[in-house]
């Protein structure tokens, strides 16, 4: 199962300045074909961070990824979150610490791990825009900069 949450960096976008709870959780048998789910709201401004934790009770660890995609893409049925078209629309944090967008998978973060935090940070606010990488709350080596103007989150199991 994987506990997500969102928080918002931005008064604007929170106005209580609060601390969200879990935003969803997710579970998928071993025998399923892959899910790749995209998350609303769009975000085009502000400071925004996304992420989560993969529950694993039964020391089955599946392929893991999450990332950011173009407001545009959209996932088929069974398919990775970077196949067709959505390869050049999203940028991936792979469960073996690699980061990929157009083809190229770069490795240098930390593997995802059962129980562990994973988190991706837009900063929508800047000029380029950036996606920063978090593993267990420690900012990772590899960022992307010049991200699309309107994104959306997404995870892969």
């Amino acid at each position: 199962m994987l506990v997500l949450e969102l928080k918002f960096n931005n008064q604007k976008q929170n106005p209580q300045n609060q601390d969200l709870k879990p935003l969803s959780s997710f579970s998928q048998s071993k025998y399923t074909c892959r899910s790749t789910v995209a998350f609303n709201p769009i975000v085009q401004s502000g400071i925004v961070r996304f992420g989560g934790f993969f529950e694993d009770p039964l020391s089955y660890i599946p392929n893991f990824t999450i990332g950011i995609a173009d407001s545009s893409a959209v996932f088929g049925s069974d398919e990775y979150p970077d196949e067709g078209e959505n390869e050049k629309k999203t940028v991936c944090y792979w469960s073996g610490g690699e980061i990929s967008h157009i083809g190229y998978c770069i490795p240098g973060n930390s593997g995802i791990e059962s129980n562990k935090y994973v988190s991706c940070e837009v900063n929508m606010n800047i000029s380029p825009r950036t996606l920063t990488f978090f593993y267990d709350n420690q900012e990772q080596g590899l960022s992307v900069r010049n991200i699309p103007s309107s994104i959306r989150f997404w995870i892969c199991l």
